[in-house]
């Protein structure tokens, strides 16, 4: 599982997943418990990318995010 340690990490990976995966492809990752403030960028950052936060699982050292792309361009198409 990736870990994310800051902003930077967080755009660049929500917006790889984001170009290379399809449409209802869920990812998971973790951001270490003492990124707290991070925790209020994710869903600005997934909506930016075209996704959405599914859950966000607090566990021991920090917080399992889970994502699912279920916006833009190929989820269009697919409905049509």
């Amino acid at each position: 599982m990736k870990v994310v340690r800051s902003v930077s990490e967080l755009i660049k990976l929500l917006s790889e997943v984001s170009s290379h995966s399809d449409c209802g492809s869920v990812f998971k990752f973790k951001v270490l418990r003492r990124d707290t403030l991070m925790l209020t960028e994710v869903p600005r950052q997934a909506l930016a990318n075209n996704l959405s936060v599914v859950d966000i699982e607090d566990v021991s050292d920090g917080f399992i995010i889970t994502i699912i792309k279920r916006f833009g361009k190929e989820c269009r198409e697919k409905l049509k």
